[in-house]
């Protein structure tokens, strides 16, 4: 494991300063220095567990590859990637790789993008709260050596990364609200973006961690991280409350594309449904407002399009006892939280039970007599 560990960092560094050379020599294209790399990578990150502590370094050299992923187009292109407004239509007759890796087609070698959807599984969210510098704009520009975010082209450079991050984001964060985010800022934003939404293309969003499916392998985990960040401005906050909007769409669509499975494939489908809505359960304590109503927005839609997740019973498990669990992380002085969110939690319950019974009241009704039976049992546990 240490010598994997290792070599992890050693390949990782690799890709970053190839990247950085070869960005240099060839103009902005290191695609074909970079490529023949990546199913190296993936490789040497088919085990690792993106969730677990990640030393910073390593971190750092995870945000380098995908911006370079980004940079160089090697992304495979994202589905249902639709132009919206006239501002994107004429930025995007610029030619540039961060487009094409945006709206296809790929210009690659295909096992390059397949590699590219594998380390997606193994790479840890690109950002971290306490550490500046994985979205300094120093940091970020220091990734070049060549005028491309520099000099005479920054403007057009800008412009033209900012149309790719719109477009990638599914047109829901307008260009004109995106002139404050510099050229660089906006490769990174953009390589967030492929890494989360690639994440649920490629297995339905189960990142690597353990045989098990369950809610802390759900690749909502990392993507809902971004916006834990302190001090957002309003334009970066859009973009990544976008990411996590784009992402969702990206799991739904699996989840669509995959209905007809039988066997085995349709069990790893229905678990991979139901960790998805237990993280968003389990996501509705959070202290932040604004996630709380994302997380309960995106719950609502999975259930609605996805009635069986009614009768999931570590869903109704999570449910019901989520607000329990993690009431006793808020201090004493967050009464007023603890109150949001356990009237939160009320509602979902209440609409949570009326629509299953309503559907299916015998099933329901038994299920709900289990559950209660069940806390029944844990509170009497808890008074002795």
């Amino acid at each position: 494991t240490k010598l994997r560990a290792n070599y992890r960092h050693r390949l990782l560094s690799l890709c970053s300063e190839v990247s950085l050379a070869s960005e240099s020599k060839s103009g902005g294209n290191g695609a074909d220095l970079l490529g023949p790399l990546l199913p190296a990578v993936a490789e040497i990150c088919s085990d690792f567990d993106p969730t677990s502590n990640v030393e910073p370094s390593l971190l750092k050299l995870f945000r380098n590859l995908w911006f370079y992923i980004a940079l160089f187009g090697l992304a495979p292109p994202l589905p249902e990637v639709k132009t919206i407004s006239n501002s994107v239509n004429g930025a995007g007759r610029i030619s540039t790789l961060s487009l094409q890796a945006v709206g296809g087609p790929y210009m690659w070698n295909i096992q390059w993008a397949l590699a590219v959807q594998r380390i997606s599984q193994g790479t840890p969210p690109l950002v971290a709260s306490s550490v500046k510098w994985l979205e300094d704009e120093l940091e970020l520009n220091a990734l070049h050596n060549s005028d491309t975010f520099r000099g005479t082209g920054n403007k057009k450079v800008a412009s033209t990364q900012r149309t790719a991050l719109s477009i990638a984001l599914g047109g829901r964060v307008d260009l004109s609200a995106m002139k404050t985010i510099s050229g660089a800022k906006a490769t990174y934003l953009l390589a967030v973006a492929l890494l989360e939404v690639i994440r649920f293309v490629s297995n339905g969003g189960i990142l690597n961690g353990g045989s098990s499916v369950s809610a802390s392998r759900s690749a909502f985990s990392c993507v809902f991280n971004y916006l834990k960040s302190p001090n957002l401005t309003p334009a970066v906050s859009q973009c990544l409350t976008a990411t996590v909007h784009r992402a969702f769409e990206a799991a739904v669509s699996w989840l669509e594309d995959h209905i007809s499975l039988t066997g085995k494939d349709a069990s790893i489908r229905e678990s991979t449904m139901y960790a998805h809505a237990c993280f968003l359960i389990k996501n509705m304590s959070q202290r932040d407002e604004h996630i709380r109503n994302i997380s309960v927005n995106l719950l609502i839609q999975i259930r609605d399009k996805f009635p069986q997740v009614l009768w999931s019973s570590s869903c109704l498990d999570s449910l019901l006892f989520s607000v329990h669990d993690n009431a006793r992380s808020l201090v004493v002085n967050e009464t007023a939280c603890a109150a949001a969110i356990r009237s939160l939690y009320q509602k979902v319950v209440r609409e949570w039970i009326i629509i299953s019974l309503s559907y299916a009241p015998c099933t329901s009704q038994g299920l709900l007599q289990d559950k209660l039976c069940k806390a029944n049992t844990l509170q009497r546990s808890s008074t002795t």
